[in-house]
């Protein structure tokens, strides 16, 4: 999921890396339960992770990815929605616990600090799906 709040920051979580991996920032989000489609999976899994509901928007990225995170290799099929927090809603609690685990540090970031940031985000190109995702009205 994409998240992001009134002022058009994108919300990003940090996980430390599990020593064979680089740090990392990343969006929110997580896997589909059984039954699940894609959309009833995104608002449960932000439920679960913000406390609180998320004005979800259309899918702005379908893909395939391989990768290795804390010594698993995962393949996954990624659909990311952009999101809107309600209101003036802007704090980033990590309720699960299992989430809470992982990440070390939550925060809101605008275009340009994505852009101009030389840590590692993911999705990679998340600059230029916010920018196209914004320039849509929904």
């Amino acid at each position: 999921m994409i998240v992001i709040d009134a002022a058009h920051r994108v919300l990003l979580l940090f996980e430390r890396g599990d020593g064979e991996s680089e740090p990392y920032w990343y969006t929110p989000g997580g896997g589909i339960e059984p039954g699940e489609t894609p959309e009833t999976a995104a608002r449960r899994e932000l439920r679960e992770e913000l406390g609180f509901d998320v004005e979800l928007g259309p899918p702005v990225l379908r893909r395939a990815v391989s990768f290795d995170v804390r010594g698993r290799h995962l393949d996954q099929d990624e659909c990311h929605f952009l999101g809107r927090v309600p209101g003036g809603r802007a704090g980033v609690p990590v309720r699960d616990d299992a989430e809470a685990a992982a990440v070390e540090a939550a925060r809101w970031w605008t275009l340009d600090e994505i852009r101009s940031s030389a840590e590692r985000i993911y999705p990679e190109d998340l600059a230029a799906l916010l920018e196209q995702a914004l320039r849509e009205e929904w």
